[in-house]
C-alpha cells in the first residue's frame, strides 16, 4: 500500500495545527486527509467512513480524543477498526490517558516529517502482513 492511497481523518480543534498535519500529510505523504474539530466529529466521521488512520489529538472540545478513541473501540458497528495515533504535547499525563483507550501509537507535538512517516510505514507494514495472511 503506498501512502497515497491511505485514507487519514485529522482530528484536530487548534488551527495552526490542523494546517500543519495538513502541510506535513500533503507535501511528504501525498495524502489529502479529512479534518475535523473535535472528538464527536472524529467519531461520526470513522462511523460513516471508511478510515485507515486516525490521528486524534487528545484535548478538544465536545469529546476528547481519549474519549473518542473509547467510543471508536467500543462501537461494533465499525467493522474494520483505524489505526489510530494520538497526538499530544510533550505531557506524561496525556500519553497516559491515550494508552488506556486502545491507541495504536502515539506522536508528540511538534510532528516532525520524519516521525509521521515512520508511523504511517508502521502502519502500511501491518496491513501488508494481515493481507498476507489472509
Amino acid at each position: 500500500m503506498s501512502f497515497d492511497q491511505i485514507k487519514i481523518l485529522v482530528a484536530e480543534d487548534n488551527h495552526i495545527s490542523q494546517q500543519l498535519m495538513r502541510l506535513l500529510l500533503t507535501r511528504f505523504m501525498n495524502v489529502e486527509p479529512v479534518m475535523v474539530t473535535n472528538g464527536l466529529e472524529a467519531y461520526h466521521q470513522v462511523q460513516s467512513g471508511n478510515f485507515d488512520v486516525v490521528f486524534m489529538d487528545n484535548q478538544m472540545p465536545e469529546c476528547s480524543g481519549p474519549e473518542s478513541v473509547e467510543l471508536i473501540r467500543n462501537d461494533t458497528s465499525i467493522e474494520v477498526q483505524p489505526f489510530i495515533i494520538g497526538l499530544s504535547a510533550s505531557c506524561p499525563e496525556e500519553k497516559e490517558d491515550f494508552q488506556k483507550t486502545g491507541l495504536d501509537e502515539y506522536l508528540e507535538k511538534p510532528v516532525s516529517p520524519k516521525k509521521l512517516q515512520q508511523v504511517l510505514r508502521e502502519f502500511s507494514g501491518q496491513e501488508q502482513l494481515l493481507k498476507q495472511a489472509c
